[in-house]
């Protein structure tokens, strides 16, 4: 009986060395042994390993030490501070919320990536001003739980890059400037209450990454980013931070142009709506200019010409033979063929201010003060009021008795399938003028060539001939062709109409006849006698879709469409059933599916006197009926699907 007993323990000892060293553990170790040369060791996904196997001071050739997905791992032996070239440690998705202490011993260490971890205000950190080699710390995601940056980081004092993103911090403390050997600082995906004004301070910064929200207020301050030659700013938005985009622009003009302090807070003053362009003086008018950034430069430039129309920027007089111009800044034309107009009207063109100068041509970046105007005592004009008397002086050869021909046949080539024949017309009319009737389809031509010779030339054309506000319009990267949906198409084409010189109806049939819908547009923008005309080719049986176009309302004379008897409108955004749709008089049927504010009041639905079915889509429970796919109410047939 005693001898078995000694047997059973005998057994329950092995047992026991087998639960301290599970397999994984063993082949762990095993991997160790297989080469003790290696320079970089990664530990992935080892489930059921909980300690860094001691044998790990065997690879002394060791360089980079990867931990990465390991969350059972709370165990770092005391060897890998006796590794001698050891200086990457990476301990990434390790549900850490302790800092290993065996970090703070290990001599060379330069690199330690912590991101993705559970730090929190428990956590020791008076372990990393220990690390008096530590150049890199990446941190991110991994302070989730912390509202402020732990103090203990500001003590690294060899720290080069710190990486902080991700953890939404509300803060980050002043003493971060101590850190004098920083040059990289990611702070993206924080919660910054206020602008961290520190990292304005921090002089030897070179890359920062930081939220666009945190420089929401526009402070002067952030004026002082400038010295940083990599400024990222990120989840940048169009509609939450539009503000981010001109700011850019701003800072690379203050590089570009060393622009004064003093310009740099006017600028600010613009930017934050301080001050309104309407409002400014006439100095500060000329100063705008400077700027560079279009948004504001067009609107300085159409208020200037407005002041210029009334006499308030001094005497007002167009300039007529003998007279001289000196162009001051950027125009928006080619200046050579503008200086060719000039000169085939009798005016003189220089390039320097002296005593013959009568007139200066004031555009964006002039290098030039309101001041400097007043003292010379010169006619002040900007590029629009000249292009508008030249237009008035000229008589082109196509307006001559044979104009309708000469129209006719310039029309014919731009409409050419060629490339050679549309650069003839655009040739003719760089040569001979340029009649308004023709910018509609210079416009369209423009917007679906894909030759950018052509592109070119028509931008020459109406820099020289058309409004610079139309100019300015053209220019934009608004698409109206196939890669946008018919919504957007819409809305870019009101933006280029906004100048009242396009033919709405002109585009409407252009664009139909190409093949690319523009319902919506004609919809709100044909009268009621063109767009009768418009959907009349595109009604089939007097069905008409408007499905899915995110509509709010419908045009008030589309009762007057004749034929109009099928009407799609399912998937917008209507609260309550559009009034017009009373108007209607020929409606047979009409598709509201997908439109559940109307379904659920559906009274006014039976007024419509000639409607007799309604399509609701899916929703079977319209009305109380449950399993027909179809139902009749008050002489209406409701139908689900």
């Amino acid at each position: 009986m005693q001898f078995n007993r000694k047997k059973k323990d005998t057994k329950s000892s092995k047992n026991d060395t087998m639960s301290i060293e599970p397999e994984q553990y063993i082949r762990l170790k095993n991997k160790i042994y297989s080469d003790l040369n290696v320079k970089v060791f990664t530990i992935n996904y080892w489930d059921s390993v909980t300690t860094v196997p001691h044998e790990i001071g065997l690879l002394q050739k060791l360089e980079h030490f990867n931990i990465y997905k390991n969350k059972q791992i709370k165990q770092y032996p005391q060897e890998l501070a006796d590794l001698p070239k050891l200086h990457i440690i990476s301990l990434q998705y390790n549900n850490l919320k302790q800092i290993p202490l065996v970090l703070g011993e290990i001599p060379k260490l330069d690199t330690l990536i912590l991101s993705y971890n559970c730090f929190n205000s428990t956590t020791k950190w008076d372990l990393f001003p220990k690390m008096k080699s530590l150049e890199h710390l990446d941190l991110s995601y991994s302070l989730q739980n912390l509202s402020e940056l732990p103090s203990q980081i500001t003590e690294i004092k060899k720290l080069k890059s710190l990486n902080l993103a991700g953890n939404k911090l509300q803060s980050i403390p002043s003493k971060l400037q101590q850190l004098t050997c920083l040059e990289k600082l990611n702070l993206e995906a924080n919660n910054f209450i206020d602008f961290p004004i520190v990292v304005t301070q921090m002089k030897r910064l070179k890359e920062l990454q930081i939220p666009a929200k945190s420089i929401e207020n526009l402070n002067d301050e952030i004026l002082n980013l400038q010295h940083i030659p990599k400024l990222i700013f990120t989840a940048k938005s169009n509609k939450i931070t539009p503000y981010v985009y001109i700011f850019e622009r701003l800072l690379k003009n203050i590089k570009t142009y060393k622009l004064s302090k003093e310009s740099q807070l006017f600028f600010m003053k613009i930017l934050r709506g301080d001050l309104t362009i309407k409002d400014l003086d006439n100095s500060q008018l000329v100063r705008l200019l400077n700027c560079t950034i279009n948004e504001y430069t067009h609107e300085g430039l159409t208020e200037i010409n407005k002041r210029i129309k009334n006499n308030k920027f001094g005497v007002y007089r167009l300039p007529s033979n003998s007279d001289k111009i000196v162009i001051k800044g950027k125009i928006k034309g080619k200046v050579s063929e503008l200086k060719t107009r000039l000169w085939g009207n009798g005016i003189q063109t220089g390039s320097k201010i002296n005593k013959t100068t009568t007139h200066i041509l004031i555009g964006t970046m002039p290098n030039l003060t309101y001041e400097e105007i007043q003292t010379s005592n010169l006619v002040l004009i900007t590029e629009q009021l000249l292009i508008a008397h030249l237009n008035k002086i000229e008589r082109p050869y196509l307006l001559t008795k044979t104009e309708d021909v000469n129209l006719e046949n310039i029309r014919k080539l731009l409409h050419s399938d060629h490339t050679e024949n549309i650069l003839l017309a655009l040739e003719m009319l760089k040569g001979g003028g340029f009649p308004m009737e023709l910018l509609t389809e210079i416009f369209l031509i423009y917007k679906f060539s894909r030759v950018q010779k052509i592109k070119r030339n028509i931008q020459h054309i109406i820099g020289q001939y058309a409004p610079l506000s139309f100019t300015t319009a053209l220019k934009s990267r608004k698409s109206i062709t196939y890669v946008f949906s018919e919504i957007t198409r819409r809305r870019n084409l009101e933006f280029f109409c906004k100048e009242k010189l396009l033919d709405k109806k002109y585009i409407a049939f252009y664009l139909l006849e190409k093949g690319y819908h523009s319902h919506l547009f004609a919809l709100f923008n044909l009268s009621t006698k063109d767009k009768q005309e418009y959907f009349s080719k595109v009604m089939k049986d007097g069905h008409l879709s408007l499905s899915g176009l995110e509509l709010t309302e419908l045009p008030e004379d589309l009762g007057k469409l004749k034929g109009l008897k099928h009407l799609d409108i399912s998937y917008n955004k209507f609260n309550s059933l559009p009034s017009v749709l009373f108007e209607c008089n020929e409606l047979e049927s009409l598709y509201i599916r997908g439109l559940y504010g109307i379904q659920k009041n559906h009274d006014e639905l039976w007024k419509i006197k000639s409607l007799n079915t309604i399509y609701v889509g899916y929703n079977n429970k319209w009305i109380g009926y449950r399993d027909n796919n179809s139902i009749t109410i008050k002489g209406k047939i409701i139908i689900s699907r």
